[in-house]
């Protein structure tokens, strides 16, 4: 459902940096989609015309990535993989985006130490996160993944150790010659439209796919603190 739902977003997001601001010919690209689940947004890139690689540690949803990719005739290259301790010789990407992995591992300096060695020098790294606020810890640790009326997530998936300030992020970053450029929110474009989903979800109403097709994700106003999720990017130095 969480894949579905921000599907949109991050096709949006990296459009807008890499296509939109920094003009990049997508066959030019080789990315890198860490954490990428099922491959869908690694699909979306390989239509587009990117030289697309998504890992992830999840048997199944590669399996699924490999099936759905000959299915719809994309090349990607789909792999199990432990993004602490990546296969690829130094500077083998152009790009790198790292999705629903930061907020849920204990080394993410490593993923981010990792990511900078095999991303070439000039190179974009891209994130998506969840912060540590008062509201990520009820929206995340609550209400989907504790309470029954609303729990989606597997126990233990996130706690609050985990969540990703932006200024550790930015620290990290740094730290692995990665220069951060912004941090910028994203949130439902409805709260009412986003619990409707995953109580229809909790009730067998729709499956995780259909539920997460009805969430609509927008990116919030440059220089605005994110209150529970974000994204950003910056460029190996």
């Amino acid at each position: 459902m969480r894949e579905q739902s921000l599907f949109s977003v991050r096709t949006k997001y990296f459009q807008s940096i890499i296509t939109n601001t920094l003009h990049l010919n997508p066959n030019e690209q080789k990315v890198l989609h860490l954490g990428g689940r099922r491959g869908l947004f690694a699909q979306e890139l390989a239509q587009q015309g990117f030289h697309v690689t998504v890992m992830d540690s999840s048997e199944a949803a590669i399996a699924f990535a490999r099936d759905q990719a000959k299915l719809e005739n994309v090349t990607i290259d789909a792999l199990i993989g432990n993004a602490e301790h990546l296969p690829y010789a130094d500077a083998s990407f152009d790009i790198i985006y790292c999705s629903d992995l930061l907020e849920v591992t204990n080394n993410m300096e490593g993923i981010i130490a990792e990511a900078s060695r095999v991303l070439k020098p000039g190179g974009i790294f891209l994130y998506d996160t969840v912060n540590r606020t008062i509201l990520s810890r009820l929206v995340y640790l609550f209400l989907f993944q504790r309470w029954s009326w609303s729990a989606i997530m597997p126990p233990h998936r996130y706690s609050p150790h985990r969540l990703v300030p932006p200024r550790k992020l930015k620290h990290l970053m740094h730290k692995y010659e990665l220069d951060n450029q912004e941090c910028v929110e994203f949130k439902p474009e409805s709260l009412s439209q986003l619990l409707g989903a995953v109580r229809a979800y909790k009730q067998g109403m729709l499956n995780a796919d259909e539920a997460g097709k009805r969430v609509q994700m927008k990116v919030g106003k440059r220089g605005e603190k994110p209150a529970v999720t974000y994204l950003g990017y910056g460029f190996k130095q």
